[in-house]
């Protein structure tokens, strides 16, 4: 596409600066920038090179967005070895742990995870449901398409961040991946990764992400309990919401979609990445908190770990790996 390679993109994010008016503009400086979009992060280890890290958020301070489509960090550990360690070390066992969980995230610094499902527009619809919607039994979110269009581990992080808004952290997890390889980080997760939760209070959910399968899907189906007067489900695409009637089976002539379909001839995996780089969409991005990286990236820790043992295993105890190592 034209792009100029970088040589070391610690040292070009130590020297970037943000794009200024014309006004502003000083004839001998080189034209500023508007974000950082790291398209994949393979080859960056924040945990064994901290100079990255602390490249990144001096790239931030200055007013520039440095935003990611790959999980930076990549696991709990990660998270925990960095500068942020106090962050994750303390953190009670108790019914507070969301609230300080929430608050270890925000008070970090990482790039921001794009493009998220929940932070999609079509989620304002899911929004003004809900209320009405009543109980949720369950949820189920697809996230599949092309390793070229989003690797999986990028897509389990969004498909966490979804369930998690949705559900809270589940009790249990129970995972399978193919290929069946262990695998430390996120960024290294390739393949199909099916996974089934379980939480403390009865409910359920359950997600499919993929690397492998074509053409990009994301989507998401949320069950009531079947005890409210208008049973059935929501259903969640890139594009509209719809709530579709347990007795007519029909989507409800009252719940039309809202959302403005994308234009013809853009692929949906396009439009989410467009979407969130667009000025409407750094806005909304900016009106929500950050990813919660400790809550996720326990999640994701015993989907891995599950794939690995062949057991359920619980986002607390990859927790309590990370603050006994």
């Amino acid at each position: 596409i034209g792009a100029a390679p970088l040589h070391d993109l610690r040292e070009y994010m130590l020297a970037v600066h943000p794009r200024v008016s014309h006004a502003q503009a000083d004839a001998d400086q080189p034209a500023g920038i508007d974000a950082v979009w790291l398209a994949t992060a393979t080859d960056i280890s924040v945990s064994e090179d901290q100079s990255m890290l602390a490249a990144i958020r001096g790239c931030i301070a200055r007013g520039v967005s440095v935003l990611s489509s790959a999980p930076l960090p990549g696991s709990v550990m990660e998270f925990a070895e960095s500068i942020d360690r106090p962050l994750v070390a303390g953190v009670p066992e108790n019914d507070s742990i969301e609230l300080e969980l929430t608050r270890a995230s925000a008070a970090s610094k990482w790039p921001e995870f794009f493009p998220r499902f929940r932070l999609s527009p079509v989620f304002a619809e899911l929004y003004e449901n809900l209320e009405s919607f009543g109980a949720i039994s369950s949820a189920h979110v697809t996230h599949i398409g092309s390793a070229r269009e989003s690797a999986a581990g990028a897509r389990l992080v969004d498909a966490l961040d979804t369930l998690g808004f949705l559900f809270g952290e589940p009790e249990e997890i129970y995972a399978t991946c193919s290929p069946r390889v262990p695998v430390e980080h996120l960024r290294d997760l390739r393949g199909t990764v099916s996974a089934n939760m379980r939480f403390s209070d009865g409910r359920m959910a359950s997600l499919l992400v993929s690397d492998a399968a074509g053409g990009w899907e994301r989507s998401l189906s949320v069950i009531g309990d079947g005890l409210g007067e208008r049973p059935g489900r929501l259903a969640v695409y890139g594009d509209h919401c719809m709530w579709i009637n347990g007795i007519e089976n029909a989507t409800d002539p009252a719940r039309a979609p809202k959302v403005k379909p994308r234009q013809a001839g853009v692929s949906e995996a396009v439009s989410a990445f467009a979407g969130w780089l667009s000025t409407s969409g750094r806005h909304l991005a900016g009106t929500q908190g950050p990813l919660n990286h400790v809550s996720v990236l326990s999640m994701a820790g015993a989907v891995l770990l599950s794939a690995t043992t062949g057991e359920p295993e619980s986002p607390q105890t990859i927790r309590r790996m990370v603050l006994s190592a």
